[in-house]
């Protein structure tokens, strides 16, 4: 895989594609996120022209579509209501490089319905132009972006300094409601599950800051991992004697699911960590 669009160079993608490299990566948006100016390409003329230059130097190259669904600034900012909400009310000034390098009044709830909804339109006017290029053929796959650096975070944390933590938006309590009801079926077992006998479908618990969290430094345990390559037979934190003749697995695998964690997952979130 290979993002295409910072490489402007013909000659280079040429000598890629002579390689064997035929299957690239090229980011994309939509012409709702960037409808384009006189300076500047919409999203669908940008996808066109990274798309001519790419087929041009690699004629038989497949394409996969970095396609970014967030919503302009505007549609952000004149939304309030769909904004991430913290427990005292407020919505967190930032900047969302998916929507803008420019700072918004807060971050869109990724459980939006409305952005869904006008994400949705703006994707069927994007593949309607985009089936009329003699390239679209081409492209083989693509996968739907949106998020802090087009990655499904929220660029601000959800627990502030100032002691409020999030999401109180009604998209998220819309959204929760369906996974709980989807997870538990009944209020009776949700209140068993979570031991909560105030906990209720339509006004789902917002587990606090302090409920959050289990003291363990995953970066220690990594680092001291790193420092100390895994071979069979050896733990954590011995030293490895580098003349020894022995297989080496080099590379650190945290496993989140950890059965501390996914416990304490489940019991204050009702949320199962593991698949």
């Amino acid at each position: 895989m290979l993002i295409t669009v910072p490489i402007r160079n013909p000659e280079y993608l040429k000598k890629l594609g002579d390689a064997g490299l035929k299957i690239y990566f090229v980011t994309a948006d939509t012409h709702w996120n960037q409808p384009g100016d006189e300076k500047h390409p919409s999203g669908l003329e940008r996808t066109l022209s990274d798309l001519e230059l790419l087929l041009s130097a690699v004629p038989d190259a497949y394409v996969m579509l970095r396609l970014n669904v967030s919503p302009p600034p505007e549609w952000v900012n004149s939304h309030p209501e769909e904004m991430v909400t913290y427990s005292d009310g407020s919505h967190e000034r930032t900047i969302c490089t998916s929507v803008s390098g420019e700072p918004i009044d807060g971050m869109h709830s990724l459980c939006s319905e409305a952005w869904r909804r006008d994400a949705d339109a703006a994707l069927d006017e994007y593949f309607d132009e985009l089936e009329k290029s003699p390239h679209f053929d081409r492209i083989i796959g693509f996968f739907l972006c949106a998020g802090g650096t087009s990655e499904w975070y929220y660029p601000t944390g959800l627990v502030k300094s100032r002691g409020a933590y999030g999401d109180f938006s009604e998209p998220f309590r819309k959204e929760y409601e369906k996974y709980l009801r989807r997870k538990y079926g009944d209020e009776a077992t949700l209140r068993r599950v979570w031991g909560r006998p105030d906990a209720t479908f339509e006004r789902p618990i917002i587990p606090e800051p302090s409920e959050r969290q289990y003291i363990w430094d995953a970066d220690d345990k990594i680092l001291s991992a790193l420092r100390n390559w895994e071979v069979e037979g050896r733990s954590i934190g011995m030293k490895l004697d580098m003349n020894a003749k022995m297989p080496a697995n080099v590379g650190v695998f945290l496993i989140t699911a950890h059965p501390i964690c996914t416990g304490l997952a489940r019991r204050w979130t009702g949320i199962s960590m593991t698949t």
